[in-house]
């Protein structure tokens, strides 16, 4: 997720749980007659700091770090398939797994969460309720250089937005997290909101070690930003932070306290930075590396014909490719052309050749805007390329085979990520070459990733471009809503092409007070709404792949596909 709660609030905006998990942990705790074995992880980067307030948050290099170093207090539920653990991002709200939390309630707007005793960080401080309460008095504070830590309370109805503003009374916690004893803690909502617990499985919310954290504080800095950003962070999970150079390399051992959950078989994991591509697929076929990320479609080919390795792969439908068009440039921005003339691109785009050409075959078209694995998602339907028809909608449009299209206008530059090209320039020329045929003629326009982030997620001034990095965090149609089709006007996060529909927004805001059969109705809506305006041209999603030395089994599956190396044998 381009997390963006105050990069766009800020510049703009029961039951116990489920058993079977249980009994998955028991199991894989015995899977470590390998330890005492190191793993090398080939990586585009290493964190460039370990503060979910800091400059970075949506960093892969810090993701990596925070889900090794921390753990959540739930989880979704997961199920091996393939050599990889892929989640059930359509459970019930008390349908989560556990992890520092062991079992969880839920009475009206107050949830109640029995912690796990036992738990030590590696600075041997033992887990209790006290450090749940800290990191929700950290994320409240809104003091770090993005705040992005209290979204966590905002998306799930814990906190109001009123944390971004400058009274001091509304950044600080009024009993909406508190400790029930030391090892029992409470949640209160503002109001009904289905994205609560989901929040909690990010590691936005997962909790700090207080007694630590709180070593490293000054008057100054009372929640240990200056720490965190440059020396090192405290949490609860299986690995520990031994050596970081920023920009080059990081080491991690296995907490010598972590006795829950998979019994880690890599008792030291080495993280190398390598921003080639190419370099990291030579170093995992040389042997020098045990995994390799981020690769492109064409090495992930290579990986997977040679003997040495496994090609580990798992459908994940947030790993999403669409076209964005702004509305903010002409012609797009008439509103008795626009949806004529998205209607057109979508039969216009070459999609079969797009998943055959570029990523040959990974690849399922898209059913709608949103991700098919999300909670409350439907499927509304495809486009097929039908360049017929495409040019009638052109005509009715009033530009008739082009003719008539403003020159010049930034909506025909076709931008992508320069660092990506070798994947993404091929279909940028794929898009070109149709679009060509209906009159529509774009510049290509790759720019350094730093840029396209910006404009993509703060600036909001790209014309078209192809969206390939964004995937939304939580795996919930309505977090997806706000984070892509939500205007800065309600709260919206990240509204890269300026969309604006009163439908969406009069369902989203139902959706997000609201629960069960009601909110699914809304969503329903908004994602019909949402197809029929095109805002993006939805092309598909992509299987998430990752190559290992042979042997390696164990991945263990999210949004992001970030590595969590306790899973890993």
């Amino acid at each position: 997720m381009r997390l963006q709660v105050r990069l766009a609030a800020v510049t703009a905006a029961l039951l116990l749980l489920g058993g079977g998990l249980t009994a998955f942990f028991a199991a894989t705790s015995t899977a470590g007659a390998a330890a005492g074995k190191t793993l090398v992880e080939l990586d585009t980067d290493v964190a460039p700091d370990l503060d979910p307030d800091g400059s970075a948050p949506a960093d892969p290099g810090f993701m990596t770090a925070e889900l090794n170093m921390f753990d959540t207090l739930v989880n979704y539920p997961l199920k091996l398939v393939n050599g990889a653990y892929v989640p059930n991002y359509k459970v019930s709200q008390t349908g989560f797994a556990p992890g520092l939390a062991t079992s969880y309630s839920h009475k009206g707007l107050v949830w109640t969460f029995n912690l796990r005793h036992g738990v030590k960080s590696c600075a041997g401080n033992t887990f209790t309720s006290a450090d749940v309460v800290y990191t929700y008095a950290r994320a409240k504070s809104a003091s770090g250089v993005s705040a992005i830590a209290g979204f966590v309370g905002i998306v799930g109805g814990i906190f109001t937005p009123a944390i971004y503003g400058k009274n001091p009374a509304a950044k600080k916690l009024h009993g909406e997290v508190k400790a029930l004893g030391a090892y029992k803690v409470q949640f209160t909502q503002t109001g009904p909101n289905a994205l609560f617990p989901n929040v909690l499985t990010t590691w936005l919310g997962a909790p700090f070690d207080s007694k630590e954290m709180l070593k490293h504080a000054t008057a100054a800095d009372p929640w240990s930003h200056v720490w965190t950003n440059t020396t090192s962070t405290a949490g609860f999970g299986a690995y520990c932070l031994d050596q970081w150079t920023k920009g080059g390399s990081e080491t991690f051992t296995v907490n010598p306290n972590y006795t829950w959950g998979p019994k880690p078989v890599y008792t030291k994991v080495i993280v190398d930075q390598v921003a080639s591509d190419s370099e990291r697929l030579a170093g995992l076929l040389n042997g020098t590396a045990n995994i390799a990320t981020a690769l492109t479609p064409s090495e992930l080919q290579r990986a997977g014909q040679d003997s040495s390795l496994n090609l580990l792969s798992w459908n994940n439908t947030a790993n999403q490719v669409s076209l964005g068009i702004n509305y903010k440039y002409p012609p797009f921005n008439d509103p008795t052309k626009t949806k004529l003339l998205r209607q057109a691109i979508a039969y216009a785009l070459p999609y079969d050749a797009i998943g055959k050409e570029i990523y040959y075959g990974k690849f399922k078209q898209a059913q709608g805007e949103f991700a098919s694995g999300f909670t409350d998602y439907v499927p509304v339907g495809e486009y097929k390329q039908n360049i017929a028809k495409a040019k009638a909608l052109m005509a009715q449009a009033g530009f008739p085979n082009g003719k008539g299209l403003p020159a010049n206008s930034p909506a025909f530059k076709l931008t992508y990520t320069a660092e990506r090209a070798s994947t993404l320039l091929p279909m940028a020329n794929l898009i070109s070459t149709a679009l060509a045929q209906i009159g529509i003629h774009v510049t290509l326009n790759p720019i350094p990733a730093v840029q396209e982030i910006s404009g993509e997620t703060s600036k909001y001034n790209l014309g078209m471009f192809i969206r390939d990095g964004s995937r939304a965090l939580v795996g919930d149609v309505g977090y997806a809503t706000l984070l892509y089709f939500a205007p800065a006007s309600i709260g919206g996060l990240s509204p890269s092409v300026n969309y604006d529909s009163p439908v969406v927004n009069k369902e989203y805001l139902i959706s997000a007070k609201t629960v069960g059969a009601v909110r699914q109705a809304a969503l329903t809506k908004v994602q019909q709404v949402a197809m029929a305006d095109l805002s993006f041209i939805p092309i598909g999603s992509v299987a998430s792949q990752l190559p290992v030395t042979k042997g390696i089994t164990g991945w263990y599956g999210n949004v992001y596909d970030t590595l969590v190396w306790k899973f890993l044998k």
